[in-house]
């Protein structure tokens, strides 16, 4: 991963599955959580929250699945007066040129961080592709925790955040055990 100044973690939630199963039933984006983190002083500089309001089906009266629901904890009467997907995506970039991170705007570069591919590539490259909004280049570039961590540890698919921190703390301690082990034989 390049060492860049600034990380944007970047989140989306579906009104339908969400976690592993993230876009896998093509529902609409309702939630967009970002990050921005400066990496040369070890801080965050802002978190933002925002809910969309994804475009009206004939076919339902409800906007959000029970499972959506239960997972996210969203409230659907939030979510139907929320603005569009578009209006948010111009507020994020909006976003990134008041924080002095817009590569567009003389920024200081950044790069968007995600836990898997499926919040960009399957569900807001998809839903912007239907409904004809343009995405700016830095949405095309971005580094999938998931792929970076396995990458690095040369362990198996990832399945989740929780995971990666049970392999940390395992490598962490098996390789504090062989340093002991290694002191003991000295002694």
């Amino acid at each position: 991963m390049a060492a860049l100044p600034h990380i944007v973690s970047f989140f989306l939630s579906t009104a339908g599955k969400n976690g592993d199963d993230l876009g896998s039933d093509e529902e609409q984006i309702v939630q967009m959580v970002y990050l921005l983190y400066d990496q040369n002083n070890n801080r965050v500089i802002d978190v933002q929250q925002h809910y969309v309001r994804p475009q009206p089906s004939e076919l339902a009266e409800t906007v959000l699945t029970e499972e959506c629901k239960l997972e996210t904890g969203l409230d659907e009467e939030v979510i139907k007066q929320a603005p569009p997907l578009e209006h948010v995506l111009e507020e994020f970039d909006r976003f990134l040129s008041a924080k002095g991170v817009h590569p567009n705007h003389g920024g200081r570069s950044f790069f968007l961080l995600t836990d898997g591919q499926a919040h960009l590539r399957q569900c807001l490259h998809n839903e912007c592709c239907k409904k004809n909004i343009p995405l700016p280049s830095y949405f095309y570039r971005f580094y999938d925790l998931r792929k970076e961590f396995r990458k690095f540890y040369k362990t198996e698919p990832i399945a989740s955040i929780g995971s990666m921190v049970d392999c940390i703390l395992f490598v962490n301690f098996v390789d504090l055990k062989s340093r002991a082990s290694i002191s003991l034989q000295r002694v």
